[in-house]
């Protein structure tokens, strides 16, 4: 007759097959292991953090791109109002 309780699923079942297999794993599988987690993490910081900074990093370069262009412009026009001024004053 068999007993119920060897039907039953032993506590933390998932858990305990994931550690029996990386138990059994070789060193070989346990590096490859380590190593795709650690490029899976470098890849979720580049997305959560790096891409955001340097998409600022870019909106400001572009405000300042166009500072720089109306600053030139202002400077031009000044350029030619100290011209002007200068020649009425003659």
């Amino acid at each position: 007759m068999e007993n119920k309780e060897d039907k039953k699923p032993k506590s933390g079942g998932k858990q305990e097959l994931l550690a029996n297999l990386f138990k059994k794993a070789s060193k070989r599988e346990r590096l490859l292991f380590y190593l795709a987690c650690f490029a899976m993490l470098v890849v979720l910081l580049d997305r959560i953090v790096l891409i955001p900074i340097m998409r600022n990093l870019k909106s400001i370069e572009d405000k300042i791109e166009q500072k720089k262009t109306i600053i030139k412009d202002g400077l031009a026009i000044l350029a030619y109002e100290n011209r002007i001024t200068e020649d009425y004053d003659r």
